[in-house]
């Protein structure tokens, strides 16, 4: 191994072996589109492994996705034989700390995790509870979120901030009446099911770090060494948490300004801009593009040069063929769209692409309708990267709610199974469940075998029905041990119950209804693995951002340019580059100067990361016409110097 580890070191450029050596105190990496940041940090945890002596264990390496930390632990155990625990998510590493220091704030360690399902359900009862219409569900969700990571107590930021936004009519934030109120009934109601959700994690973590000094110096000698990749994209919280772990400088982020696209989430790029200044830190750029032709990387360099708020840095390619980037301008989206459709035809019949080496970019989900419609009528494959999450899946959110309801005797779990499978339980029988429950003084479990054995008057037969089946399911399912047999007696005994007919009716053609059950067999697969039930779902709740894998490789990709960000084709068409679409139309409805900047300069490092995904070919198209309205060409277009686009 170790003599691995120094070939491998032989082949990094000098600025990569510069950041991956450095110790001596905090590091920045400004790493550029295609320079090899990925593998400057897996390849810096391997280091300090073999050539510092730190143990595996005592290092942490916060990644935003799960697929990134399991991709960079599989990438540190061929290089080391060693799989760091520490490898992980913020809020998996939150969960690892609260489930072993969270007594200290009177947390329950075995706290569950609040999935998507559960705060849907929670604050569509906190707004029920506060008076408000359940329309607001979905806007209540994304207040919540961003007052949680605010960085500012969130009930605070909700009486001021927020309110403030909202009176100079911020577009970017949604009314939601009596904001407190619900915001107070959703905290109550998950400390009443046990519950923290994804942003109480992080919240929770700080809260325990502050007020617990033995324990924040605890964790601080435990960690020898700490990295942090797409540092650009941190929150407040997030960077509140950093402060609180970091301890003598050790600690490199690796990062770039230019690719920092999820403000609308709270991530604040000053974070990045600032960290030199505030760690006094050494940076290192990394500044050679390993991914596209002199062009693309030429005409991106131009377009973000005209934002302000950024570490200047020039990136070089190593490919130095010149292939221009072409523009399509068609009079209408469908025409748009059959352009491309036009193209893409031309590029496979080259035969020097497939499928999966192209990919159509746009900048919100309701663009790609056209296409869509036009490759299905030419009958060639593709696939929406990120369109749905695969523990998000209707069938696969039903068994997770039973697994829960059965091994964890979770009743927010139950009661969210009861309204959706069998059915004939709407929400004024989940009530009488409830009051039932707490009249008695019992347990939901206990409520519903009662009903099942006393058969008692007042309720109908299709809710009697539905009960004794739940009930039936459960003590069926309760037998079992290993995740794996539990999972698959639980669908036995559901397709037993009608599950077949209740997804096939809940599928749009019998192709959907197959997708259904094969996703089902790949949770079954994935339960294998798992050691243990709690193991197996909190995992589930933790792989919140998983997308559904893709079975058909070789389909062309069509993705929203926040889904493709870290990815790469030969060939990449944005669409939609039309001022009103891409900048998209609420940056000119900023209620003040600094925040139309901020909004555009974000929406232009948008247009940077879709440009840097391409590899050779990159083709930028509009239409002249959209929604009945004439529409000018993408400002940012106009940006990049006509010597690198050719119109046609």
């Amino acid at each position: 191994m170790e003599v691995l580890m120094l070939d491998l070191l032989e082949q990094t450029t000098e600025e990569q072996y510069k950041a991956i050596t450095f110790c001596e105190r905090p590091l920045l990496v400004v790493a550029g589109a295609g320079a090899g940041k990925t593998r400057v940090i897996t390849l810096k945890v391997a280091y300090l492994i073999r050539h510092r002596s730190m143990h595996p264990d005592h290092i942490l390496a916060i990644t935003f996705t799960n697929k990134a930390a399991d991709e960079m632990k599989k990438r540190v155990k061929n290089y080391t034989g060693y799989e760091p625990d520490w490898i992980r998510t913020f809020h998996s590493a939150c969960v690892k700390i609260l489930r072993r220091y969270g007594d200290a704030l009177g947390l329950n360690p075995r706290f569950e995790i609040a999935t998507e399902s559960d705060r849907k359900a929670l604050i569509t009862e906190a707004l029920k509870l506060a008076d408000v219409d359940k329309d607001y569900t979905r806007r209540a969700m994304h207040l919540i979120t961003l007052a949680k990571n605010s960085g500012m107590d969130p009930l605070e930021w909700i009486r001021t901030t927020y309110k403030e936004k909202l009176a100079l009519r911020d577009g970017t934030l949604g009314y939601v009446p009596n904001p407190e109120t619900v915001y107070i009934e959703y905290q109550t109601l998950l400390k009443e099911y046990n519950r923290l959700d994804f942003d109480d994690l992080l919240l929770e973590a700080v809260r325990l770090l502050r007020k617990c000094p033995d324990i924040r110096r605890a964790c601080q000698r435990y960690f020898d060494y700490i990295l942090v990749d797409e540092y650009q994209d941190t929150n407040p919280v997030q960077e509140q948490l950093l402060e609180l772990l970091v301890s003598n400088g050790n600690l490199t982020a690796v990062g770039d300004d230019y690719q920092s696209i999820f403000g609308f989430r709270g991530a604040v790029v000053e974070h990045f801009l600032n960290f030199k200044k505030k760690y006094h830190a050494e940076v290192i750029y990394l500044n050679r593009n390993f991914r596209s032709t002199d062009t693309i990387v030429k005409a991106a360099n131009a377009l973000i040069k005209k934002n302000t708020m950024q570490i200047h840095k020039d990136l070089f390619s190593c490919d130095q063929r010149v292939i221009p980037i072409t523009l399509f301008e068609e009079v209408t989206p469908e025409a748009e769209a059959t352009r491309i459709l036009e193209v893409i035809s031309g590029l496979l019949r080259t035969g020097r692409y497939q499928h999966q080496d192209i990919a159509i970019l746009y900048r919100s989900s309701y663009l790609s309708n056209a296409v869509q419609r036009g490759l299905l009528k030419k009958g060639l494959p593709f696939v929406i990267l990120g369109d749905t999450l695969f523990f998000r899946r209707k069938e696969i959110n039903i068994l997770t709610l039973y697994l829960s309801a059965i091994f964890k005797k979770d009743e927010l779990a139950l009661l969210q199974a009861l309204s959706r499978f069998p059915g004939g339980l709407g929400s004024v029988s989940l009530k009488k469940l409830k009051d039932m429950a707490q009249a008695s003084g019992q347990s939901l479990f206990e409520v519903l075998s009662t009903i099942v054995s006393k058969k008692p008057n007042g309720l109908g037969r299709k809710q009697y029905e539905a009960i004794k089946t739940v009930v039936g399911i459960i003590q069926e399912v309760q037998k079992c041990q290993k995740p794996k047999e539990a999972v698959t007696a639980l669908f036995r005994t559901l397709v037993n119950a009608g599950f077949s007919e209740y997804l096939r009716k809940q599928s749009k053609n019998e192709e959907q209804f197959n997708d259904r059950l094969e996703n089902i067999q790949e949770f079954i697969d994935y339960a294998e693995s798992k050691s243990d039930m709690d193991t197996l779902l909190e995992e589930v709740a933790l792989l919140a951002d998983q997308t559904v894998s893709i079975k058909d490789k070789n389909a062309i990709n069509l993705a929203t340019v926040h889904k493709a960000k870290g990815l790469e084709w030969s060939v990449v068409f944005i669409m939609g580059a039309e001022d009103g679409t891409f900048p998209v139309h609420h940056v000119f409805e900023a209620f003040d100067s600094a925040s139309y900047v901020r909004r555009l300069e974000e929406e232009r490092r948008l247009f940077y990361v879709a440009m840097t995904r391409a590899k050779e070919r990159l083709f930028i198209t509009r239409s002249i016409y959209r929604k009945r309205e004439r529409v000018p060409l993408s400002r940012f277009v106009k940006e990049i110097p006509e010597k690198y686009i050719r119109r046609s």
